[in-house]
């Protein structure tokens, strides 16, 4: 029955993409007006970027505090900031009308991210806590951009609508910018086990997300699609009837699948337990506090589609890509700890208000064969409530950061890959035909 579902989809993806652009259209879209568009718009593009340079009054990127806590180590960042800012320079700018992307790689050059960082440890030196106060410098080099541009007419202009980005170093080098006691076994425990990559992935994700939105978003917008078909009725209609039946296509595709995944039951809650280390000064002296606990990832099943999707043809396969978000995605931890040989219970609720997850979803047309791979993942607008501290209420600062923290990288990670399979799953068993 099942390889009866899947050949059926394959026809209904060969029917679905029949509709093509008339093959003389085509050949003018292709051949006569694609080739100069591109060269314009990577002319301005560049010249965007030079003139946004220009006018750049602030010359670092400024990342928000977080904090992390890794078995009997808490690790806070702040004044977190990256410098220069990347500058988008262009290795490969091609643009594809009928598919409506443009695939660019781009270079975007060394960059540096500078922290002060506290550590306290109980193991790292002698079975002694430890606080090692240091300026963190982070040197990203070789920083590259491989992405994918999804763009729609609106009215008579294109805009930029999704990006299929990953951003990549070559390189990453470690070091402290005092050199305090035990700076060696920090930088080793840092590259090991707390991959800077991974501690600021999704605000550099974003930064670099938004920059080129900007840039690219400010010289596409000045192109008319009527001047660029050079007013011919006929072509212009159906070029954004074309257009706009692929993106009704890319929208029915993420959403069948999600809804299939929902009705199936796919999508549930996630246990996160953890224990979460903090400092507090005793006396002089740094003292560790341990939260221990068991958390949940709340409401991953209210995912829904954020905006219209974009879609990217080939003989041999069909990619869907664009944003999902988690209404109200929540993580709430139940804790216990001790203070003074008082025992402390209480709950820590947080609330991402805004979440964006960066979606592409692979289909092969032999086999209906689909991946689903989350890129990146966006959040901010964070609300944290800390119930039950009792005494240890002044700890509520140091809560928040590593909260925050946590979320950003543990939890998004576990969330990221749970939506990963889940949604895969949920196509593997469905019929083809719903896609």
């Amino acid at each position: 029955m099942l390889k009866i579902q899947v050949l059926w989809f394959c026809a209904f993806l060969a029917h679905a993409y029949s509709k093509d652009l008339s093959v003389a259209f085509r050949a003018t879209l292709v051949n006569e007006i694609q080739p100069n568009f591109a060269e314009n718009l990577r002319r301005a593009f560049n010249n965007e970027g030079i003139r946004q340079q220009n006018m750049q009054k602030v010359k670092y990127l400024l990342f928000s505090n977080t904090a992390h806590s890794r078995n009997s180590c808490y690790m806070s960042h702040k004044k977190i900031q990256m410098f220069p800012v990347p500058e988008f320079r262009v290795n490969e700018f091609k643009v594809d009308l009928a598919e409506a992307v443009i695939h660019m790689n781009l270079n975007l050059g060394n960059s540096t991210i500078v922290t002060d960082m506290e550590i306290v440890n109980d193991t790292m030196f002698n079975g002694m806590y430890n606080v090692s106060n240091n300026n963190l410098k982070i040197d990203f080099i070789g920083l590259s951009a491989s992405v994918v541009v999804g763009f729609a007419p609106d009215e008579d202009s294109f805009v930029p609508k999704n990006y299929n980005l990953q951003v990549i170093p070559d390189e990453i080098k470690i070091n402290l910018l005092e050199n305090n006691v035990g700076t060696p076994q920090i930088v080793k425990f840092l590259a090991n086990d707390y991959s800077p990559a991974t501690i600021f992935k999704s605000q550099l994700n974003e930064k670099i997300r938004g920059m080129l939105h900007w840039q690219l978003g400010s010289v596409l917008v000045e192109y008319s699609v009527n001047e660029l078909l050079l007013d011919e009725d006929d072509e212009i209609r159906e070029y954004k009837d074309y257009l706009r039946k692929r993106v009704l296509k890319a929208n029915s595709i993420i959403d069948n699948l999600v809804n299939t995944a929902k009705s199936r039951k796919f999508l549930k809650d996630i246990e996160f337990p953890t224990d979460f280390m903090l400092p507090y000064k005793q006396e002089k002296a740094s003292v560790m506090s341990k939260l221990t606990g068991k958390g949940i990832i709340k409401d991953v099943a209210n995912l829904t589609r954020l905006h219209d999707w974009s879609l990217l043809e080939t003989n041999k396969s069909i990619m869907a890509f664009g944003s999902l978000s988690i209404k109200d995605y929540k993580f709430v931890y139940d804790y216990k700890t001790e203070y003074m040989n008082s025992k402390i219970q209480g709950k820590i609720s947080a609330t991402i208000y805004k979440n964006q997850l960066n979606v592409e979803m692979l289909t092969l047309k032999d086999t209906c064969q689909t991946r689903v791979e989350i890129l990146s993942t966006e959040l901010s607008d964070i609300e944290i409530d800390i119930s039950g501290l009792g005494g240890l209420s002044w700890l509520q600062p140091n809560i928040r950061d590593i909260v925050i923290g946590t979320i950003h990288v543990d939890t998004l990670y576990k969330v990221e890959r749970h939506l990963e399979k889940q949604l895969t799953a949920a196509q593997k068993g469905s019929s083809c035909i719903t896609l």
